[in-house]
């Protein structure tokens, strides 16, 4: 265990290739699907939606997905809140369309299948690397 945490944390670049670009893969499905959730009132909100490019360092890979900019207030209210209980300063939330933790709940989906996401991704580098 001590070598594989060794080898993790020397992180070749052909496995950070593959990292980002499993991390960036997932990201986006779970963007699609949090769309599809993001309550629409302006659709201020909803246009929010971003998947940050992959950070890469030597000893981790991050893809960030998030909502806010503009609507920063008012994500935290629709995600956080059930709609028959917003905070008062959220000005009232309404979910014709969409609903609260629109993001976590899709993130919580993928967290189950990262794995088999990243694994194509990590394999094909170190594939091209050992060519």
């Amino acid at each position: 265990m001590k070598e594989a945490i060794a080898t993790l944390r020397a992180m070749p670049p052909s496995v950070q290739r593959g990292l980002a670009a499993g991390l960036l893969q997932a990201g986006e499905e779970i963007m699609t699907e949090a769309r599809r959730l993001t309550p629409v009132d302006e659709g201020t909100l909803h246009n929010s939606g971003t998947v940050y490019p992959p950070q890469v360092d030597a000893r981790k890979v991050t893809v960030l997905v998030g909502f806010g900019g503009a609507a920063k207030e008012y994500a935290v209210a629709v995600h956080e809140y059930p709609a028959h209980a917003p905070p008062s300063w959220a000005g009232g939330v309404s979910f014709r369309v969409g609903g609260p933790k629109f993001l976590e709940r899709p993130t919580m989906r993928h967290a189950k299948t990262l794995g088999k996401t990243v694994a194509p991704h990590v394999l094909r580098q170190l594939r091209k690397a050992s060519r």
